[in-house]
């Protein structure tokens, strides 16, 4: 159950992940913190781009009539920073899953194979 305190969207995304990391072992209630943090930054991530898309550049036209980065691209890469930040402590990239090591398996099994199990 994801805590009420996360958006509508950033459940949506505890959602679609959090039932496989809590099967796998790899989130805890230990770590419901830190991936609310990334299912709030995944949320803003996908809002900002929805905000961006059919528009046609990246840049407005900002104060004193100078061009400026559209803020809705700035906010998809802060988010972006912080779901890499943040994802990589539950392996939710490849590379980052061979390096996990969850369970209690006496150590019989390490990295991809546990998660893949």
């Amino acid at each position: 159950m994801p805590p009420v305190e996360l958006s509508e969207d950033a459940q949506k995304v505890w959602g679609r992940l959090a039932p496989d990391l809590i099967k796998k072992k790899v989130l805890t209630s230990w770590d419901v913190d830190l991936f609310s943090a990334f299912c709030n930054a995944t949320a803003m991530y996908y809002r900002a781009m929805a905000e961006m898309n059919g528009k046609d550049k990246l840049d407005t036209t900002g104060s004193r009539n100078q061009a400026a980065i559209d803020p809705a691209f700035r906010v998809m890469e802060k988010a972006d920073a912080m779901m890499r930040a943040t994802g990589q402590k539950f392996g939710l990239t490849p590379g980052d899953r061979a390096a996990l090591k969850v369970g209690d398996d006496g150590g019989r099994r390490s990295g991809a194979a546990r998660l893949l199990s």
